[in-house]
């Protein structure tokens, strides 16, 4: 099974399983210090929300080419980042 960080790499391939489940049925009700009301999306909200990560995870399984661990970190660092700064963009 390929590892990434430490984390196994079908485990990200199932939540973004999960949130095109929740994208296109059931929404949930979000309550944080943040955001106390939940915005649903649009159609078009979640299917770009849901390309983002599905490009991510896909980008995300390259990393494990990478060899050195600081820069491989790094890399996955970053493109965590870029998701949630796409994701907040899109659904903010």
């Amino acid at each position: 099974m390929m590892q990434s960080l430490g984390h196994p790499w079908p485990i990200l391939a199932l939540c973004v399983l999960a949130l095109a489940i929740n994208s296109c049925g059931e929404r949930k009700t979000m309550a944080t210090d943040f955001r106390n009301e939940y915005r649903e999306l649009n159609q078009n909200e979640a299917d770009t929300v849901l390309a983002v990560k599905v490009q991510a995870t896909a980008f995300s399984g390259l990393l494990e080419n990478v060899t050195d661990p600081r820069s491989r970190a790094l890399a996955q660092t970053k493109l965590e980042e870029c998701v949630m700064w796409a994701v907040k963009g899109l659904t903010g």
